[in-house]
């Protein structure tokens, strides 16, 4: 389910003052930040069932994963927390404490992509896609996360699977376990070129280390590109928001979204 969300930028006096910053960005704004989105392609080797959160169950079992395979520490130390997670690269990926201004949300290095399609349940070889974004210089630590992929499939995902359960009855998962998957492609891509990059094909076991970032310079060509569509659309920008997605405004959910006008300066 999506819906479609509109913010408009003429009708708050913030962006109708008379300066020469109100309609174009800075041109000395710089942001030195990187997205590497990695979309991997899996096939279901057990019966597979998601809730209606898909996200939830793969950034789990990520974690998970991620904590049992290549932690050191076992049970977390407040005394030693600190410490620990600036020293194991794992948990430096997982765990981001926000502090009095980064109220909220815990903030991390790295965004799950759920598979965006209304289909719940996945019978043995079936597949999907879903997908990792790492930010900044939490992309030194990719190996880990293409790891935890396959690791992900062994360990199981989505709902346990009760013996016979499934269309019409045909399914005959083991009771007790969680669907299980094996990775069959990786690719990087990239959202504002269209770019896409095999990483890992078909039948490869090796995982190449290429990938295709998203940049400020490739953000702030798209900017100029899409200005004059903004300017013939009244300056209003349509956003579709795909339902599991919640904006916040601070530590409180906009339901539905209500976007501020936003001004240059």
């Amino acid at each position: 389910m999506s819906s479609m969300y509109t913010m408009s930028t003429v009708d708050s006096p913030s962006t109708t003052r008379s300066s020469p910053l109100a309609t174009t960005p800075p041109a000395t704004l710089h942001i030195p930040l990187s997205a590497h989105h990695i979309r991997f392609t899996v096939r279901a080797t057990t019966p597979l069932v998601f809730s209606d959160f898909k996200g939830s169950a793969l950034r789990g079992a990520f974690a998970t994963v991620l904590r049992r395979t290549f932690c050191p520490q076992g049970e977390r130390d407040p005394a030693t927390e600190q410490l620990h997670q600036a020293l194991c690269p794992v948990c430096r990926l997982l765990s981001w404490d926000g502090d009095e201004e980064t109220s909220g949300d815990v903030r991390r290095a790295y965004a799950i992509e759920p598979p965006l399609t209304d289909q719940s349940h996945f019978a043995p070889g079936e597949s999907f896609t879903f997908g990792a974004a790492l930010y900044g210089d939490s992309w030194a630590l990719f190996p880990y996360v293409a790891l935890a992929a396959g690791g992900m499939g062994e360990f199981g995902v989505g709902k346990k699977v009760v013996s016979g359960a499934g269309a019409g009855g045909e399914w005959r998962g083991a009771p007790g376990e969680r669907g299980r998957f094996v990775v069959e492609q990786i690719e990087a891509v990239n959202g504002l070129t269209g770019a896409r990059l095999v990483m890992m094909g078909p039948g490869e076991h090796l995982v190449r280390t290429e990938t295709l970032p998203i940049t400020q310079e490739q953000v702030a060509a798209a900017t100029v590109q899409w200005l004059p569509h903004l300017a013939a659309q009244g300056n209003r920008l349509t956003i579709p928001h795909t339902r599991g997605g919640e904006p916040t405004n601070r530590i409180h959910k906009l339901l539905p979204p209500r976007y501020s006008p936003h001004a240059w300066g």
